[in-house]
């Protein structure tokens, strides 16, 4: 049985690009949906329970307490602390080049990630379910998680990279 595939579109870049504004926008379009930095939802969703765009907390936020009862079968289904530490060992700064450059072969990112890309697959399958959208928008910027993304088969993967003028990025990082 061939499973169907997700299709994600990925927002590359750095901070403070204007991803969260395109995201937003994109997500306003008939079939998109915006999802955030997905690659965030570990730490800042589920364990420090951030706000939602939506103004809820994460945990009270209806489309995410869906998504993660379809994913996981609740809260306890998946410890988010695992997945923060499983990230850690591919998302570092001083790893990227490496991961980039294809350096490490995907043998060794699946097994630095363990059971992690099999819980990323479930919560891209369950965004996809739960909002009935066609496209994920993605606005998780680093490089390395986007080629982990890309190692997950079921994912059609699109990349957008957004460059931002350093002098507005330099301004926006003086407001709060």
């Amino acid at each position: 049985m061939t499973r169907e595939t997700v299709k994600v579109l990925y927002i590359a870049g750095t901070g403070r690009s204007g991803s969260t504004i395109l995201a937003n926008a994109l997500g306003q379009t008939h079939g998109f949906f915006s999802a955030g930095e997905i690659g965030q939802i570990w730490q800042r969703g589920m364990i420090e329970n951030w706000l939602c765009g939506c103004g809820e907390r994460f945990r009270d936020c209806p489309v995410w307490k869906a998504v993660i009862d379809e994913a996981f079968g609740g809260d306890g289904g998946v410890d988010p602390s695992t997945q923060v530490g499983s990230a850690r060992r591919i998302h570092r700064i001083r790893y990227v080049p490496r991961v980039i450059a294809s350096q490490w072969k995907p043998e060794l990112i699946r097994s630095r990630l363990g059971e992690s890309l099999d819980r990323l697959e479930a919560l891209y399958r369950a965004i996809r379910s739960v909002t009935g959208c066609e496209v994920i928008v993605d606005s998780s910027k680093m490089p390395s998680y986007g080629r982990v993304l890309a190692m997950i088969p079921t994912l059609d993967l699109s990349v957008l990279h957004l460059v931002r003028d350093p002098r507005g990025a330099a301004y926006s990082w003086q407001k709060r």
